[in-house]
């Protein structure tokens, strides 16, 4: 899944979902069958895998973290690792998309986008303090 992230390439089934016209010619250009995100925008996006329960000190932060499907399969203890484990990866005004019924799972450094089942955003530290 990483590589083919990183590859930019989405078949039409996968960008006629939630993506308007609009957006995908502006962002998006035709290779073959499938639809390729434009190198611009490609050559500015990082994508890593690393490992959830033990994370590696040198991956730094980002600004979306992609962790769906995965909180519902752990221990309750794994999970409380694996949500400190991503809020430390997480930007201060950062993302994490979780599965829809895994958001309950990272109350705490992480709080709700409202009318976005899923979507949670980092907690700032006035926030957290509040």
């Amino acid at each position: 899944a990483v590589e083919r992230a990183r590859a930019g390439a989405f078949s039409q089934f996968d960008v006629q979902r939630g993506l308007s016209i609009h957006r995908l010619v502006k962002h998006f250009e035709q290779s073959g069958k499938d639809w390729r995100l434009k190198t611009p925008i490609r050559s500015a996006v990082r994508f890593e895998a690393d490992n959830l329960l033990n994370p590696s000190d040198t991956i730094g932060q980002f600004d979306i973290i992609f962790c769906r499907h995965v909180l519902s399969t752990l221990t309750p203890d794994a999970r409380k690792r694996v949500i400190g484990n991503l809020a430390a990866r997480c930007a201060p005004d950062g993302y994490l998309l979780l599965g829809e019924g895994e958001a309950a799972y990272a109350a705490g450094p992480f709080r709700a986008v409202r009318g976005q089942k899923g979507i949670l955003a980092r907690e700032t530290v006035t926030e957290m303090a509040a």
